[in-house]
C-alpha cells in the first residue's frame, strides 16, 4: 500500500485525535503509525499552530458571551 493510501486510511482518526488535543507524537503512538503521517496530514490540511495567548483570549470572549448570567436586560 502506498504512503498516500495509508495516510487517507488514517486521516479521519488523525483529525479527531488532533481536535481532541493530542500531540503529533501521541497521535502516532495511539494509531501505531509513523509520526511522519501525522505531520503530512497537518501539512496537507493547512493546520497552523495558534498562539496560546490568542486561543485563551478567544476562549475567554466565548465564555463571556455565552454566560448564562448575561442577559439582554443586564
Amino acid at each position: 500500500m502506498s504512503k498516500m493510501a495509508e495516510l487517507d486510511m488514517y486521516a479521519y482518526d488523525i483529525e479527531q485525535l488532533y481536535i481532541e488535543g493530542l500531540t503529533e507524537k501521541n497521535i502516532s503512538k495511539t494509531l501505531d503509525i509513523p509520526v511522519e503521517y501525522v505531520y503530512a496530514w497537518i501539512e496537507m490540511n493547512g493546520v497552523v499552530e495558534q498562539d496560546p495567548a490568542i486561543s485563551k483570549a478567544v476562549f475567554d470572549r466565548m465564555v463571556e458571551e455565552l454566560s448564562p448570567f448575561e442577559t439582554v436586560n443586564s
